[in-house]
């Protein structure tokens, strides 16, 4: 009977030991609930010991990013920051710097503009033309 219930306890540590630990992947993830359509405007996949990048490159986006996420691919211990722009603005610059020397960076972008300010963005151009 003892045996049954180290086992038992044994089996329930292990358990809960491995549901709340933690991944090592730190994410930016800001895209609050609203009941407005988006569209994706830009995703790609950035690589390399250190990431420091404009999105996009030049210029602007026609509207405001509405919702921002950087995913850690490779589960690094490293946190995206944004340094300019983001949330709310037409562009964004983040920075990713390695936490392990030598460490290769993988993360995966993805923008999203609100669909209806896309076409009323879209309307002032066509207009002014």
């Amino acid at each position: 009977m003892f045996s049954t219930i180290f086992k038992l306890l044994f089996l329930v540590t292990t358990l809960i030991l491995v549901d709340i630990s933690p991944s090592r992947a730190d994410n930016y993830n800001k895209c609050p609930e609203t009941s407005h359509l988006r569209s994706l405007i830009y995703q790609n996949t950035l690589k390399g010991r250190v990431i420091h990048v404009r999105i996009p490159g030049t210029g602007f986006f026609e509207a405001p990013i509405t919702c921002l996420q950087v995913t850690d691919i490779n589960e690094s211990f490293s946190t995206p920051v944004v340094e300019e722009g983001g949330y709310g603005r037409e562009y964004v610059v983040l920075r990713i710097d390695p936490v392990e020397s030598g460490e290769q960076l993988e993360y995966d972008v993805q923008i999203y503009i609100d669909e209806d300010t896309r076409t009323t963005a879209w309307r002032k151009t066509r207009h002014q033309l």
